[in-house]
């Protein structure tokens, strides 16, 4: 039977990836920008709030009043947990004290969903990068766009891993909140060494005073027999190769 599924978010080259790859496993696609009053009711709904969205708020609670099949959350973990109080490790099972509205807004739409009667899967999602992610601090490095960076550690995913686990995601019986995350912590200095080893040109990159660090901890959604299996370095090299085939400017 094939799945009717609703992405509703900006056009952007990541999402027609995601459409791409959904589509060639069989799922009827279909993209709008807002959340409409009336939508189907067999229809499987991604909300992208990678990019916070103003009236995300408003659009869950339109969203909840249609009898949807499922709704998926993809949002960005790091404005979560940097806008709160918590400490390292950050982890789904941790209670969430928000520091900021930035923070309590992300909760209260969350709770929504959970409190709702649709079954749901909430995906905080680390920095996602990949040829073609046109955000995120890898995406403005290899333009040249930083050049200041402090020394911390950050947890990147290559997007092949996240469509991966929205797939699972679109199937029955997968339900709960989930770090979508690839679990191993990099250095910024060794990721400015890597770009820079696959670049075979040097990124002019400063370094200051030490910031927070962002590790996640990805283990409960291997449940659902998922792991990332696409490594920094591997990673990097494809969205660098794309990225000179494709002649991208600053």
């Amino acid at each position: 039977m094939v799945k009717n599924v609703t992405i509703i978010s900006e056009r952007a080259p990541f999402i027609d990836n995601l459409i791409f790859c959904l589509e060639q496993d069989s799922f009827k696609v279909s993209v709008t920008n807002r959340v409409k009053k009336v939508m189907d009711s067999d229809s499987y709904v991604i909300l992208n709030l990678l990019n916070w969205r103003e009236n995300a708020s408003n659009e869950i609670d339109v969203l909840l009043q249609n009898k949807v099949k499922k709704v998926i959350l993809l949002e960005d973990a790091g404005q979560l947990y940097l806008n709160s109080h918590n400490k390292l490790p950050y982890s789904v099972y941790s209670n969430i004290v928000p520091k900021n509205k930035i923070c309590q807004d992300i909760i209260d739409l969350e709770n929504k969903v959970i409190d709702s009667d649709i079954p749901y899967v909430i995906f905080r999602i680390s920095e996602i990068y990949g040829p073609t992610v046109n955000f995120g601090m890898i995406y403005d490095l290899i333009r040249g766009r930083i050049k200041i960076l402090s020394h911390s550690q950050r947890d990147f995913v290559y997007e092949g891993d996240v469509i991966y686990a929205i797939e699972i995601a679109l199937k029955n019986g997968v339900t709960g909140i989930f770090d979508i995350a690839n679990g191993t912590a990099t250095q910024l200095t060794d990721l400015i060494d890597i770009i820079n080893e696959i670049k075979k040109k040097n990124i002019n990159v400063g370094f200051r005073s030490r910031s927070r660090d962002l590790i996640y901890n990805p283990d409960n959604f291997k449940f659902y027999k998922w792991i990332p299996l696409v490594s920094i370095r591997t990673g990097l090299q494809v969205t660098l190769t794309v990225a000179n085939n494709q002649n991208f400017r600053k």
